[in-house]
């Protein structure tokens, strides 16, 4: 033998766990080598649309500062060198930048010098040249970057072609947020255009060269994102797709309890221990599909009301602005054009007359005449109707532009400082397009941030003399008035866009101008198809690293270039907040069963004081199938589902932190009732149990709720708790049979009428639904409802009233309107219960993650849950047929899991009698609860059927049986424990040859090996089913006659198989040694390396979402490990 035989034998037998581990490896090598690097390509596609969007804002920022002529400034150039340039006809043709050169250290304050060309209308010759300059800081624009995009660093210098192409340090522009290290980078590298990521710095940059318009200058411009940010992008998982991952992780680590029973060999071993976790798991995959649906039923109700919010938010914008432009248009045919006092001037002054008020149309309000004078006010009456004075209140002019772009006409109070040239503009330049002949786009002033709409036409202007025609523009200046109307929820925007995707008008001018919705919405193929003509209104994009769902509809102006309205909502919100329902609810559901089998073990305890020790799996018993109880498991049936139906009124008529208390006290208080009723056998309970369910229902729900209707939550919780335990001291005295126990037993195994398997498994299911179908429910519906309130009462508090003149409110998903619906509320003050259940778990916010509370509801409440329920009927069918498809997954689950545990068939034919085939002379028949009754503790011992003699021959001094000796004692000075030492010693001692004859007729090693797995704990499993059946025909396993159970002949004879760990330890050695390494041993470990290395790759590419789920998840998970170990304390119960 070769000496690394042990060594691949070793490996041979972990060849599954291998092959696994090497697939992993490889799988995260490619997504490493291959998914990372593309994810960075498209994170830096996305940034460098942004930048983009950067550069085009600095060129409009420049072109304004250079184009700027104030009216202080027009007079200064007049007074000061020029007078001839008063001339009307006179006109700047073109403005070009000559020096541009910083003013201090900062390095943000700056001084532009321009050359104002001007010439004279009908002159291709300079009339006149003057050279100005113009101080400004640049904080204006970085402020104005900071605030809008996810940019923090800016440099920002000229590029010098006699410097070998390296900007020079006392050149430099700006240069905000940088590291020297950085900054000299940056100098030298200022001819790159992309990104640029250097050693050993902590940002990553994205550069371009800009040439500023009108003129010679170039400047380098490179604007740095942090890299910790780039990479959290880069690794970032939408949260729909990480939700999904999560369940499927979920489901793969649930099927490692799943598979035991189904995969294992024939040597492997089950336990009651695998039937709890099975049950335990089965109710955590069904709480994990309910999650999942609800956090996905509430995200598309949620979409829905989206949907509705922004269709009339958009539709009212269309609508206003069509009102708007069409009143404009239908006043400009009844205008009256009046000179000024000189006669050549081209400006002319409007007035306009109604019912005897004139007014001045200047942009301010048309009712205000009082500023002009009775001389200047005409006698003209023009109208034929009245027109509102909110429709052209927002009128800054009628224009007239000739060929070249100058404005030669403009109906205003004042002329435009200097008449120029507007040859730029883009609408100027689109409508020299022979196919365009009207067109309606937005320009945005920086210096005041308002928007001013230019709705533009073509227009001929004949020449009489000449008898030739001049080709013009006309159009309307004016400044929308919709966005005074309306009242935005948080998070809500509106943009006006063309069909390249420029960005006309938002609502929001501090965000990042000069936007292009397109570019930022890196390969948005919904959106192409929208701006190039399809017919879809709702979708959903992502802008700017943001996730937004969108309404778009085409503005119904006659135009020959369309412009669309985006209604938009930002659902970073709704995203992160459906995360964090699904991991904490399904945390706090696994929390809330834990929290359920440690109640059973406490009250199982108390109920048994004396007789069982606190982690025993005898407590477990009375949850296992009992032919005896049908009717106590119809009983506890019509209980669960009364329960369940009261929690279901609660939730729609109250709110959900309400309802969440009040599911509490309903598992509670089922969990007692369920130690109680199944752990009695005394008569004294007769149906329906009706004193038993009045008392719970008053000490362990309506005090309770009392108490915390009066902001007493702990004394509530003690009520409840203390009241249990007060019934359990009261009732535990009814576990014993009556005095009469003889006829006791024949009228409870009379009850026995065979396996009751369908009435057991709808109680069962039941109570499943009750843990872990409802209480999930109700805790996903508290944290959305809870929150969506949160951004109603925020939107409708006081302080966000917003303007006077907001008659439009688009609030659908956060509320009705501000009218608020009052909802029962089991808090009196702001320091109620509310506040005091306090989860401590990540909760996001409008703006940031904050810890999470339950607060307090208020009576005021805008919307709730309801009304989400209740908005369409097709949504309510598929959550009842969703409801339906659970109730059958929890039912046939159990069935088929209770079936490989408890084996109903061979139950019933037991119970027929068709076993045993043969009976075992020392079988024992007597019913009994093990270690529960002193009755039945006397009936454990065995009698020797070939002596009559009852004193034990081995001692013949000892004067009394052992029967005497426990029935004299009736103050009970010999423990309990002590009489069984007893017995088990009497029995070992006057059976052991017996019981070793026994066993050593049992025909095979493998019937031996499944007699001895079945007496640790009458569990065995389903593959040694034959070999279960041989048994039984040989009478060393039978039933019950009460419980209809399978259990070992006698218990005398089980302690004598349980004794083989002290008297054959090679026996036992060989049984634990052949129960290992076996189909379920090989297939687990893969399971969990996958299982494993999905949730750290889940929690690398998350780490923010995921510090405190992890901290819950482990201590959740030492904790289940922890009582794995105390209940395996229990395996010779």
């Amino acid at each position: 033998m070769s000496l690394f035989t042990p060594f691949f034998d070793k490996l041979k037998s972990h060849n599954y766990s291998i092959i696994t581990a090497v697939v992993i490896g490889i799988l995260t090598a490619l997504y490493l080598l291959i998914i990372v690097p593309n994810n960075e390509i498209k994170e830096d596609a996305n940034n460098l649309a942004v930048f983009k969007g950067i550069e085009v804002q600095l060129k409009g920022f420049f072109d304004d500062k250079l184009k700027e002529i104030s009216s202080g400034k027009r007079d200064s150039i007049i007074a000061d060198h020029h007078p001839e340039l008063r001339n009307n006809l006179v006109f700047i043709d073109k403005i070009e930048i000559i020096n541009l050169k910083r003013l201090d250290s900062v390095r943000k304050k700056l001084q532009l010098t321009r050359k104002i060309v001007f010439k004279k209308m009908g002159s291709p010759e300079i009339y006149a040249a003057v050279t100005d300059t113009v101080q400004f800081d640049l904080d204006e624009f970085i402020k104005r970057l900071d605030n809008s995009s996810n940019f923090k660093s800016f440099f920002i210098c000229p590029v010098n072609a006699g410097s070998k192409g390296e900007c020079l340090a006392k050149d430099i522009l700006i240069s905000q947020n940088i590291s020297l290290n950085d900054e000299d980078s940056l100098r030298i590298k200022n001819r790159n255009s992309g990104f640029i990521a250097f050693e050993k710095s902590n940002k990553r940059y994205y550069t371009g060269q800009i040439k500023i318009p009108d003129s010679s200058f170039t400047l380098f411009v490179a604007a740095g994102i942090s890299s910790s940010y780039f990479k959290s992008n880069v690794q970032f998982i939408k949260p729909n797709l990480l939700i999904f991952s999560l369940l499927l992780l979920g489901v793969l680590f649930l099927s490692i309890c799943f598979i035991k029973p189904i995969v294992s060999s024939d040597k492997e071993r089950l336990s009651q221990m695998d039937l709890i976790t099975v049950a335990f798991s089965i109710g955590a995959l069904i709480s994990l599909f309910v999650i999942y649906g609800m956090v996905g039923y509430w995200q598309k109700s949620i979409t829905n009301r989206n949907k509705s919010d922004l269709k009339q938010l958009v539709e009212h914008i269309d609508n206003s602005f069509k009102g708007q432009i069409d009143t404009l248009q239908n006043l400009k045919k009844m205008l009256v054009e009046i000179d000024t006092s000189d006669s050549n001037s081209p400006f002319k002054e409007l007035h306009i007359e109604n019912d005897s008020e004139v007014s001045l149309i200047d942009g301010q309000d048309v009712a205000d005449s009082s500023s002009i004078s009775q001389e200047r006010k005409p006698k003209v009456n023009f109208f034929k109707k009245n027109v509102r004075p909110i429709q052209i209140r927002y009128l800054d002019s009628y224009f007239w532009m000739d060929k070249d772009g100058l404005l030669t006409t403009s109906f205003t109070k004042d002329n435009i400082n200097f008449a120029r040239k507007y040859n730029d503009r883009n609408y100027f330049k689109l409508l020299q397009n022979k196919e365009i002949d009207t067109i309606l786009t937005g320009v945005f002033s920086r210096e005041s941030n308002q928007y001013q709409w230019i709705y533009a036409q073509k227009d001929t202007k004949k020449n009489e003399a000449e008898g030739s025609e001049k080709t013009a523009i006309k159009g309307i200046a004016f400044r929308e008035y919709f966005s005074k109307q309306i009242q935005l929820p948080p998070d809500t925007d509106y943009m006006l866009v063309d069909s390249e995707g420029f960005v006309l008008m938002q609502n929001n001018p501090d965000k990042n101008l000069y936007q292009n919705v397109l570019s930022g919405s890196h390969n948005n193929l919904v959106l192409a198809c929208i701006l190039a003509g399809c017919n879809i209104e709702n979708f959903r994009m992502d802008y700017q690293g943001n996730s937004y769902q969108v309404f778009a509809k085409r503005l119904s102006i006659s135009a020959d270039l369309p412009v669309y309205i985006l209604g938009m909502r930002n659902l970073s919100y709704l995203d992160y907040l459906s995360l964090f329902t699904f991991n904490n609810a399904f945390l706090i559901t696994i929390l809330y069963g834990f929290s359920i089998v440690l109640l059973i073990l406490l009250y199982s305890s108390l109920f048994y004081n004396g007789r069982l020790s606190l982690f025993s799996k005898h407590h477990f018993y009375h949850l296992f199938p009992d032919s005896s109880r049908k009717e106590e498991y119809q009983n506890m049936f019509t209980a669960n589902i009364i329960c369940f139906l009261a929690v279901v009124v609660v939730f729609f008529f109250s709110s959900p932190i309400t309802v969440l208390y009040f599911c509490l006290l309903i598992g509670i208080n089922m969990t007692f009732v369920h130690v109680v009723l199944l752990n009695i056998r005394s008569n004294k309970l007769e149906s329906p149990f009706i004193k038993l369910y009045v008392l719970v229902f008053l000490l362990g729900i309506v005090l309770p709720l009392l108490l915390l209707y009066n902001d007493l939550m702990y004394l509530s919780f003690i009520l409840v708790i203390g009241s249990h335990i007060g019934l359990i001291l009261y009732y535990r005295n009814w576990r014993t049979w009556d005095t009469d126990s003889s006829a006791e037993i024949i009228n409870a195994v009379a009850k026995n009428q065979g396996v009751q398997r369908k009435v057991y498994l709808k109680f069962l299911t039941s109570g499943l639904l009750n843990y872990f179908v409802l209480f999930p429910f109700i805790l996903v519906c508290a944290f959305y409802s809870n929150e969506i309130n949160d951004y109603a009462r925020y939107y409708c508090s006081s302080s966000q009233s917003g303007s006077t003149a907001a008659n439009h409110k688009v609030i659908n998903t956060y509320g009705c309107d501000c009218r608020s619906m009052w909802a029962f509320d089991l808090s009196k003050n702001n320091e109620g219960v509310i506040h005091k259940l306090n989860f401590g778990f990540q909760l996001p916010t409008m703006s940031e993650v904050n810890k999470f509370k339950l607060k307090q509801l208020y009576k005021n409440s805008y919307i709730k849950t309801n009304t989400v329920f209740f908005s369409n009927g097709l949504h309510i069918f598929y959550f009842f047929l969703c409801f339906t498809l659970i109730v059958i997954l929890a039912y046939s689950m159990l069935n088929y899991y209770c079936q490989r545990f408890f084996f109903f068939d061979l139950m019933q034919a037991s119970y027929e009698g068709y076993y045993p085939g043969k009976k075992n002379p020392y079988s024992n028949d007597y019913v009994f609860i093990a270690m529960v009754n002193d009755e039945d503790i006397k009936n454990m011992i065995q009698k020797d059927l070939n002596k009559k003699d009852e004193i034990d021959s081995i001692w013949p001094d000892r004067s009394v049986v052992l029967e005497d000796v426990f029935k004299s004692d009736v103050y009970n000075e010999i423990s309990f424990d002590l009489k069984m030492e007893f017995i088990l010693n009497s029995n070992l001692r006057n059976f052991d040859k017996i019981y070793s004859e026994i066993w050593d007729s049992i025909p095979t090693k493998e019937m031996q090996n499944v007699l001895y797995d079945f007496a640790q704990d009458h569990f065995l499993n389903y593959k040694n089913k034959n070999i279960l059946m041989q048994l039984m025909d040989l009478g060393l396993i039978d039933h019950d006659k009460l419980t209809g159970r399978l259990k070992v002949m006698s218990y005398s004879f089980r302690v004598y198989l349980l004794s083989k760990s002290l008297k054959d330890p090679e026996f036992v050695k060989q049984f634990v040694d052949e129960s290992k390494n076996g189909t379920f041993d090989r297939f687990k470990l893969p399971i969990l390396i996958v299982a494993i290395s999905l949730l750290v790759l889940l929690m690398y590419l998350n780490k923010d979402s995921y510090e405190k789920v992890l901290i819950l998840g482990s201590s959740i998970g030492s904790a289940l490990l922890l009582l794995n170990k105390f209940l395996d304390f229990g395996k010779a119960d």
